[in-house]
């Protein structure tokens, strides 16, 4: 019988990372999520604002027209002059 081939050295464990390398990655990480959410933030609230406030200009221009509301200066006219007949 041949003899038997001898067993492979298994390869040397790496070396486990130092407790501050580990931090140091968490907080890049953290502080770049943190930074990418601020920064969408900035980009997206004005245009949902503007969004938004252009629907309710709208909305209420649209409910105007319906009830035949006049502006505010005529019912401010109005009280003047009642104001003024006391």
């Amino acid at each position: 019988m041949p003899p038997e081939p001898p067993a492979r050295p298994e390869p040397p464990a790496l070396p486990a990372l130092p407790m501050g390398t580990v931090l140091v990655r968490n907080v890049v990480t953290n502080v770049v999520g943190r930074g990418s959410s601020i920064v969408a933030w900035l980009a997206i609230t004005p245009y949902v604002l503007h969004t938004r406030n252009a629907k309710q200009t709208k909305a209420i221009a649209c409910m105007r027209r319906r009830t035949g509301a006049g502006h505010a200066s005529g019912s401010r006219r109005a009280s003047i002059s009642a104001a003024a007949a006391l």
